[in-house]
């Protein structure tokens, strides 16, 4: 299921033209990503990564991992992302859908969800706002069905 967002949040990406890289080459590694070349793309990171860091380039190392089915790396590249841009709507996204997903924590992944909410999404600011709604929503949903769950156990 967090690939059917991540894929949502590539297309708005390429459409609002946000993703690129600090290469020599910009693009490449992003172009590799797309011909689901991971290992490829995932050395073109590490390039624009040495040259200046930038929110897309960890968005990218996380998509790369993703897709290699590294999930300890994906996870690790997007907190390292966070650290150095702890303010970035796509980061902050991609974080809130990890937790929802594979780390199964609601409470963590609405604290993402709300920074993002809180950043700027660019061009296509309008329609992200309203998808981050549903997605805190979500995110509260689960977490007072999470409590009524623990509430009947006990």
């Amino acid at each position: 299921m967090i690939y059917r967002y991540i894929t949502v949040i590539i297309a708005l990406s390429a459409t609002a033209g946000i993703i690129g890289c600090a290469t020599s080459n910009p693009g490449i590694g992003i172009r590799y990503l797309e011909q689901k070349n991971y290992a490829a793309a995932i050395v073109q990171f590490d390039s624009a990564a040495a040259i200046r860091p930038h929110p897309q380039i960890y968005f990218g190392y996380f998509q790369a991992y993703m897709g290699l089915n590294d999930y300890e790396n994906a996870i690790k590249y997007l907190m390292i992302g966070l650290s150095k841009f702890p303010d970035d709507a796509w980061l902050n996204l991609c974080a809130g859908h990890w937790y929802m997903q594979k780390g199964n924590d609601p409470r963590k992944a609405l604290l993402f969800y709300e920074k993002a909410r809180k950043a700027r999404f660019g061009r296509s600011g309008n329609i992200m706002n309203r998808k981050i709604t549903e997605y805190i929503g979500i995110a509260r949903d689960q977490i007072t069905i999470d409590s009524l769950e623990n509430n009947l156990k006990e």
